[in-house]
Protein backbone atom coordinates (compact mmCIF):
# COMPACT_ATOMS: atom_id res chain seq x y z
CA UNK A 1 0.00 0.00 0.00
CA UNK A 2 3.32 2.16 -0.23
CA UNK A 3 2.23 3.52 3.89
CA UNK A 4 -0.87 5.02 2.59
CA UNK A 5 -2.85 5.79 5.56
CA UNK A 6 -6.22 3.70 5.51
CA UNK A 7 -5.11 1.54 2.91
CA UNK A 8 -4.90 -2.00 3.65
CA UNK A 9 -3.74 -5.23 0.78
CA UNK A 10 -5.76 -7.75 4.10
CA UNK A 11 -9.47 -7.55 2.37
CA UNK A 12 -10.89 -8.11 6.13
CA UNK A 13 -9.01 -5.53 7.51
CA UNK A 14 -9.75 -2.95 4.89
CA UNK A 15 -13.48 -3.60 4.80
CA UNK A 16 -13.15 -3.06 8.96
CA UNK A 17 -11.67 0.02 8.20
CA UNK A 18 -13.90 1.39 5.72
CA UNK A 19 -16.38 0.62 8.14
CA UNK A 20 -15.31 2.21 11.46
CA UNK A 21 -14.47 5.44 9.25
CA UNK A 22 -17.87 5.55 7.78
CA UNK A 23 -19.15 5.20 11.16
CA UNK A 24 -17.43 8.24 12.98
CA UNK A 25 -18.37 10.57 10.56
CA UNK A 26 -21.67 10.49 11.40
CA UNK A 27 -22.01 11.75 15.04
CA UNK A 28 -20.05 12.09 18.09
CA UNK A 29 -21.89 9.51 19.70
CA UNK A 30 -21.42 7.14 16.72
CA UNK A 31 -18.01 7.37 17.00
CA UNK A 32 -17.57 6.69 20.38
CA UNK A 33 -19.66 3.35 19.98
CA UNK A 34 -17.00 2.69 17.10
CA UNK A 35 -14.74 2.91 20.12
CA UNK A 36 -16.29 0.99 22.20
CA UNK A 37 -16.61 -1.56 20.07
CA UNK A 38 -12.71 -1.64 18.92
CA UNK A 39 -11.51 -2.11 22.29
CA UNK A 40 -14.14 -5.38 23.08
CA UNK A 41 -12.52 -6.37 19.41
CA UNK A 42 -9.13 -5.95 21.39
CA UNK A 43 -9.79 -7.84 24.66
CA UNK A 44 -11.76 -10.89 22.73
CA UNK A 45 -8.52 -10.52 20.83
CA UNK A 46 -5.99 -10.67 23.78
CA UNK A 47 -7.77 -13.19 25.88
CA UNK A 48 -7.40 -15.97 22.64
CA UNK A 49 -4.20 -14.85 22.25
CA UNK A 50 -3.38 -15.43 26.07
CA UNK A 51 -5.13 -19.27 25.79
CA UNK A 52 -2.75 -19.75 22.64
CA UNK A 53 0.71 -19.26 24.85
CA UNK A 54 2.93 -20.83 27.34
CA UNK A 55 5.25 -18.04 27.68
CA UNK A 56 4.84 -16.15 30.78
CA UNK A 57 7.02 -12.82 29.03
CA UNK A 58 4.18 -12.73 26.00
CA UNK A 59 1.39 -13.16 28.84
CA UNK A 60 2.30 -10.49 30.33
CA UNK A 61 2.26 -8.68 27.97
CA UNK A 62 -1.21 -9.34 26.39
CA UNK A 63 -2.22 -8.60 29.80
CA UNK A 64 -0.81 -5.43 30.27
CA UNK A 65 -2.36 -4.66 26.75
CA UNK A 66 -5.79 -6.10 27.69
CA UNK A 67 -5.82 -3.79 30.94
CA UNK A 68 -5.52 -0.76 28.70
CA UNK A 69 -8.29 -1.76 26.36
CA UNK A 70 -10.55 -2.26 29.62
CA UNK A 71 -9.55 1.15 30.54
CA UNK A 72 -9.94 2.53 27.45
CA UNK A 73 -13.59 0.67 27.25
CA UNK A 74 -14.63 2.00 30.62
CA UNK A 75 -13.67 5.21 29.27
CA UNK A 76 -15.68 5.42 26.37
CA UNK A 77 -18.89 4.17 28.52
CA UNK A 78 -18.81 6.46 30.57
CA UNK A 79 -18.11 9.38 27.65
CA UNK A 80 -21.21 7.12 26.14
CA UNK A 81 -23.14 7.79 29.62
CA UNK A 82 -22.58 11.47 29.82
CA UNK A 83 -24.11 11.73 26.31
CA UNK A 84 -27.03 9.72 27.25
CA UNK A 85 -26.53 6.39 25.71
CA UNK A 86 -26.62 3.17 27.51
CA UNK A 87 -24.02 1.06 25.77
CA UNK A 88 -24.61 -2.97 25.39
CA UNK A 89 -21.83 -5.05 24.02
CA UNK A 90 -21.62 -6.11 20.73
CA UNK A 91 -18.44 -8.64 20.96
CA UNK A 92 -17.86 -9.36 24.15
CA UNK A 93 -21.15 -11.30 26.09
CA UNK A 94 -22.56 -9.03 28.76
CA UNK A 95 -21.28 -10.66 32.10
CA UNK A 96 -17.13 -10.61 30.85
CA UNK A 97 -18.52 -6.67 29.84
CA UNK A 98 -20.40 -6.36 32.98
CA UNK A 99 -17.36 -6.95 35.33
CA UNK A 100 -14.77 -4.91 32.85
CA UNK A 101 -17.27 -1.85 33.62
CA UNK A 102 -17.43 -2.29 37.48
CA UNK A 103 -13.82 -2.67 38.11
CA UNK A 104 -12.19 0.50 37.80
CA UNK A 105 -8.74 -0.31 39.06
CA UNK A 106 -6.58 -1.21 36.58
CA UNK A 107 -4.53 -4.23 38.85
CA UNK A 108 -1.75 -2.13 40.08
CA UNK A 109 -3.33 0.11 42.70
CA UNK A 110 -4.15 2.88 40.89
CA UNK A 111 -7.73 4.38 40.01
CA UNK A 112 -8.72 4.98 36.31
CA UNK A 113 -11.35 7.38 36.21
Amino acid sequence: NKDQPGVFTNALLQNYYDQLTATVRQSLTAALKAGAKREELDISDLEERIKQTQRPDIIATYNYLKMASENHLRAFVRRLKMQGVNYEPVIMNKTAFDKIIANNNNGNGRRWN
